[in-house]
């Protein structure tokens, strides 16, 4: 009876036991010795007791009894397997990127598994001997027989579509686009691409979700992007803030439409869908609303509003123009309190603080 003394040996050939007459050989009895097999090992022969001890057996010794032989194995020289991902935006091998085995024996034989790696918008195709899946296919059964580098075989995914939806007409255009294409799996930083951004009057941006109003799942630069999909703006509205106009005049007309607005904090009176504050003066021109009542910045309809304030009218006095009185009549009194009078032009008497002449 054969013992191959090892579990992952191959089987006895040409039988694992053979039957003879007492005092035979193989030779004489016209039977070949055995012989087997082992991932990493060299086979020593069969001896009469385990592990290589004991009388070595041959085909030409006499068989007196029943016996057993055991198979004596001699480990082969180590040889190391490396995995070579063949991608920098591939994930770190597992279990591990270097493996060492017996030579010839698998990774099987050896009680190891098949290296594994992913790689976004790719899929796998295995490895292989050379590069771009050239050369042998490399399988978890390949006999290692001496030092040896295997590569990643990376097969493109279908191309998807990333769309911003900016949720609001008056939000800015998305930046850098308004669409994205990537690769079936890959995030928009696997592509090397940034997260688009937006802004919007009198609101802050809560970022992009896969449902309206912020509903979903968040979406940011690593989220993997495995079919067409779009994503939707958050926002928050910010807080109202109160806009106040002075005349600086008390002559001066009443504001229109309104001497307040209120805001959210951010908008411009446009982005608030309001009309910037009208007044008139006699005797003087309208030159616009200043941040100071004597100077400051000139604020205007698209000037963003972040905080409460107040803005004042600026004048610019008219030219004086003057007026006469003729009494008509060579025998009228003369005329009270003047002949003539000097006003601003567009003033009335009245706004110039003067009387009406009487004679």
């Amino acid at each position: 009876t054969y013992d191959k003394a090892a579990a992952d040996a191959a089987a006895v050939v040409p039988s694992t036991t053979e039957e003879l007459l007492r005092g035979q050989s193989l030779a004489l009895a016209g039977k070949k010795l055995g012989s087997t097999s082992r991932p990493g090992y060299t086979f020593g022969g069969w001896y009469t007791a385990a592990g290589g001890t004991g009388d070595r057996f041959d085909e030409t010794i006499v068989i007196e009894d029943s016996m057993t032989v055991y198979a004596a194995w001699i480990p082969n020289g180590e040889a190391t397997l490396t995995y070579d991902k063949a991608a920098d935006d591939a994930t770190a091998v597992v279990p591990n990127t270097v493996e060492t085995v017996l030579s010839g024996q698998s990774l099987t034989n050896a009680g190891k598994t098949l290296g594994s790696t992913s790689r976004p918008g790719y899929t796998f195709g295995g490895w292989y001997t050379g590069k771009d899946g050239n050369g042998e296919p490399f399988t978890v059964d390949t006999a290692i027989a001496g030092s040896m580098i295997v590569f990643a075989k990376w097969i493109p995914n279908d191309s998807v579509m990333l769309t911003y939806d900016k949720a609001a007409d008056d939000a800015v255009a998305v930046i850098p686009n308004t669409t994205e294409t990537v690769l079936s799996g890959q995030s928009l930083a696997d592509a090397g691409k940034e997260l688009g951004k937006t802004s919007r009057p009198g609101y802050t941006f809560g970022g992009w979700y896969t449902e309206v109003n912020g509903g979903g799942q968040p979406f940011d630069e690593a989220f993997a992007i495995k079919e067409n999909m779009k994503v939707y703006a958050k926002w928050t509205a910010n807080a109202e803030v109160t806009l106040t106009y002075d005349k600086n005049a008390a002559d001066a007309a009443t504001v229109e439409p309104n001497a307040e607005e209120t805001v959210l904090s951010g908008q411009s009176l446009t982005d608030a869908g309001r009309e910037l504050g009208r007044t008139s003066r006699p005797g003087y021109t309208f030159a616009g609303w200043y941040t100071n009542a004597d100077g400051g910045r000139r604020f205007t309809q698209e000037d963003k509003i972040t905080e409460s304030m107040t803005v004042y009218a600026r004048w610019t006095a008219n030219n004086t123009v003057t007026l006469t009185y003729d009494k008509a009549a060579a025998d009228a009194a003369e005329v009270m309190p003047n002949t003539t009078e000097t006003v601003l032009s567009g003033q009335s008497l009245t706004n110039a603080g003067k009387k009406l002449g009487i004679t």
